[in-house]
């Protein structure tokens, strides 16, 4: 006789297989509409701001600032947001891929290592962060920001 779950409903194999996708695609859908609950009229306080053009530092490395009046971050923010739903994450090649799509460079202008480059600086200011999945970075919840600054992107904040 087969194992019921919780729910009365058998956990062999092929249901186990469809609960994997399902909490996948709840997942998903989950930071799909953490992404387009960002869209609406945001603020940034001024001291944010301010801090943003700023260099950090990641571990050891010192980083450049973030300049969103320059084509190229504001692609990158563009292209991090448009991969923030995959489910896995990103990796710099996804990413230079989505910024090369979206602004049709070649590959030579805007490449892996230019990718890396900005997530580092993305990831000193504390907009994206590593995924568990090995290589791979995802945006944080509510517009990048973690819990105690979600405010700062979120328009319900």
């Amino acid at each position: 006789m087969p194992r019921t779950s919780y729910v009365g409903v058998s956990t062999t194999t092929p249901h186990r297989a469809a609960f994997k996708i399902v909490a996948r695609l709840r997942g998903i859908l989950e930071r799909f509409l953490n992404a387009v609950g960002c869209m609406g009229a945001c603020f940034v306080a001024d001291e944010t701001l301010e801090n943003l053009p700023l260099p950090s530092q990641v571990g050891r490395t010192k980083v450049g600032g973030i300049d969103f009046n320059k084509p190229r971050m504001r692609r990158v923010a563009e292209a991090v947001l448009a991969l923030s739903p995959s489910p896995a994450g990103f990796t710099a090649s996804d990413l230079a891929q989505k910024v090369r799509e979206m602004s049709g460079q070649a590959e030579s202008e805007y490449g892996p290592r230019h990718a890396a480059y900005d997530i580092r600086k993305l990831r000193a200011k504390g907009m994206v962060q590593t995924s568990a999945f090995a290589c791979a970075t995802s945006s944080l919840t509510w517009g990048w920001l973690p819990e105690d600054r979600q405010s700062f992107f979120h328009p319900c904040g």
